[in-house]
C-alpha cells in the first residue's frame, strides 16, 4: 500500500497550490497592462485554468493534511485547524483575486483615450470631446503643450472634436464610428497651420491619461 505524506508535506502542497496560481496571475496582468502582448492574453486564461487544477489538487492536500493530522498525537488540534484555516484562505484567495483580475482587464481593454498636442502657437480653448455617450470638456491647452482624457464609450455614434481656436470654433471627427466596448487610442494633432488631424498610438505607449467619464 502506497503510504500517505506526513501531514507537513501535504499542508505544504495546499499552500503552494494556492500562493502558485496567484502569484503567476498577478505578474502575468502587470507585465500585459506594461506591454499589452496579446500572448500574454492567453497565458492569462491558461493560468485561470491552471489555478482550478492548481485549487482542486491544493483541497485534496488540505482534506489529507486533516485527517492525518487527526491520527497524529504530535500535532495539537487548534494548531492543525488554525493552519489548515490559513490554507484554506489563501487557496479561496484566488478566486476574488481573478475575478478583480478579469474585471481591471476589461476595463483597461475597453478604454478609449484621446491624447489632443496643440502645437500652435495660440492656446485651444472650450474643447470638447463628445460622442457615443461620453461628453468631455477641457477648458483649454497652452501653446505646444497636449493633454489626455480616457473614457468608455457607451453606444453606436461618432467621436468629435470640438474647439475654439483664435476666436474661431472648430470641429474635427477623431473616429468615425465607435460602439460600446471599444477601446483604442487616439492622437489629435493641431499643427503649426492650425489644421487637424488623428493618429492612432501604439498599445501599451498611451500618454498619462485622466479619466474623464466612466459608465
Amino acid at each position: 500500500m502506497r503510504q500517505i505524506p506526513p501531514p507537513s508535506r501535504l499542508l505544504t502542497i495546499a499552500k503552494i497550490c494556492g500562493a502558485l496560481p496567484l502569484i503567476i496571475g498577478v505578474i502575468i496582468f502587470g507585465l500585459w497592462v506594461w506591454t499589452r502582448s496579446d500572448g500574454l492574453i492567453s497565458a492569462g486564461i491558461f493560468t485561470i485554468y491552471g489555478g482550478l487544477a492548481s485549487f482542486a489538487l491544493g483541497s485534496l492536500s488540505l482534506f489529507a493534511y486533516i485527517l492525518a493530522a487527526k491520527k497524529s498525537a504530535e500535532l495539537p488540534r487548534p494548531l492543525v485547524w488554525r493552519s489548515a484555516l490559513k490554507a484554506g484562505a489563501l487557496l479561496l484567495s484566488n478566486f476574488p483575486a481573478a475575478f478583480a483580475i478579469v474585471v481591471a482587464a476589461i476595463l483597461i481593454e475597453t478604454r478609449y483615450t484621446v491624447t489632443i498636442q496643440n502645437q500652435t502657437n495660440s492656446s485651444a480653448t472650450d474643447l470638447r470631446i463628445h460622442g457615443g455617450g461620453c461628453d468631455i470638456t477641457i477648458s483649454s491647452i497652452s501653446p505646444h503643450d497636449s493633454t489626455s482624457r480616457s473614457f468608455w464609450i457607451q453606444h453606436d455614434d461618432r467621436l468629435k472634436l470640438s474647439l475654439q481656436l483664435n476666436g474661431q470654433e472648430r470641429t474635427h471627427t477623431i473616429e468615425g464610428y465607435v460602439t460600446n466596448g471599444q477601446g483604442g487610442s487616439k492622437t489629435v494633432t493641431i499643427d503649426q497651420s492650425e489644421q487637424l488631424s488623428t493618429k492612432c498610438q501604439e498599445a501599451g505607449q498611451d500618454a498619462p491619461s485622466k479619466v474623464g467619464q466612466r459608465p
